[in-house]
């Protein structure tokens, strides 16, 4: 809901991947934190932390592959 009314905010973005990333829906939660700090980029906003959730899902989508 938040990225259909706020298309333009990251916080939006990072939001939806923190919900699709808990309900196990990794790939497309990478899509939405590359979404979230490529907004951050355009709003001009510091985004350390959405750069950590990434590298953290991408170490996360490497362990299950390495797992599976």
């Amino acid at each position: 809901m938040n990225v259909k009314n706020y298309p333009y905010k990251a916080d939006a973005y990072d939001s939806f991947a923190d919900g699709l990333e808990a309900s196990k829906q990794l790939n497309k939660a990478l899509n939405m934190r590359n979404m979230a700090i490529e907004k951050s980029i355009n709003e001009n906003v510091e985004n350390n932390a959405y750069q950590t959730r990434l590298a953290n899902l991408v170490a996360l989508i490497k362990e299950n592959a390495q797992s599976n």
